[in-house]
């Protein structure tokens, strides 16, 4: 795809999005080229700390579910990945579905796991899921929404498979916490030499807690909880660890950033989830995490 020029403009809800998107084919080209064709994720072999990180990360996504939800049979995960996720609500007890543009996280990491994987365009198969007027108490939206042309549209479609009835269904998102006050400092004072955080045609859309939450609001939904992670950016105060500047340094700070969140999992969940929700009030951590439910 032929990159061009983008324009930023500010979505009613606080949002940044791109005003001139590529289309729906450029897109699909793009990704097919750069994602579908490489190994996604952390690497190919992870290392323990690895492990133990995305095994904590995903434990904190049912917490959330075991505690706001009163029924847990079905989960639709969009954009399933290397299907950690899928593993452990399927080990769970929960039958699982996942969508994702190609199997190649899942074989290589829970092979069992493939028959409950939909391979394809993820937002053609979600209308598909649509048509077969298939409900789901949890859906799942982990580093999604800021890659779509519309997310109005996309979430206008997911609660057409949400369970109506009172806590029976929930959505969770996560996305990274762009354009936040540290983003914003840094910025302005040239501690850093580019707006890292801004990458389209890969990031079309850019939240950061406060709009995240009024985003939800305004298209229906309460949302439960919002939470972040070690917010690694703090990092970037330091010439020494500023992995913007210096590319040496990011695989180091990326480590330190996944044993200190394996170190704070060590602790009871419900304060591991209070360090976390205040971190995300206060527009600390890299990513945010909702749990909501339509009003």
């Amino acid at each position: 795809m032929k990159m061009k020029n983008y324009e930023f403009i500010m979505a009613l809800e606080g949002y940044y999005t791109i005003s001139n998107p590529p289309s729906v084919e450029d897109l699909k080209q793009y990704y097919q080229n750069k994602y579908w064709q490489e190994v996604t994720g952390l690497g190919v072999n992870m290392t323990e700390i690895e492990r133990a990180y995305i095994a904590n990360t995903v434990k904190l996504k049912g917490y959330n579910a075991e505690k706001f939800l009163k029924s847990k049979n079905r989960f639709l995960d969009i954009g399933a990945g290397e299907g950690h996720t899928l593993n452990y609500f399927t080990k769970k007890g929960w039958y699982g579905v996942g969508l994702d543009f190609s199997d190649y996280g899942v074989r290589r990491h829970y092979p069992e796991l493939l028959p409950n994987l939909i391979i394809g365009d993820i937002y053609e198969n979600l209308n598909l899921i649509i048509e077969k007027e298939e409900k789901f108490n949890l859906v799942i939206l982990d580093n999604v929404l800021e890659h779509v042309i519309s997310p109005k549209d996309l979430i206008s479609n997911i609660k057409k498979i949400m369970i109506e009835e009172e806590g029976c269904s929930s959505l969770l998102v996560r996305v990274p916490n762009d354009f936040s006050a540290i983003q914003s400092y840094l910025s302005s004072r040239n501690i850093v030499n580019n707006k890292y955080w801004i990458s389209p045609p890969d990031h079309l859309n850019y939240f950061n807690a406060a709009s995240l939450q009024k985003f939800f609001i305004h298209n229906g939904f309460i949302v439960d909880v919002m939470y972040s992670d070690w917010p690694i950016e703090l990092d970037l105060f330091n010439p020494n660890t500023n992995y913007v500047n210096n590319k040496q340094v990011g695989k180091d700070s990326h480590i330190a950033r996944m044993v200190i969140e394996n170190l704070i999992a060590e602790n009871e969940i419900e304060d591991v989830m209070k360090f976390y929700e205040a971190a995300a009030k206060v527009g600390l951590g890299r990513t945010i995490t909702i749990f909501a439910h339509l009003i």
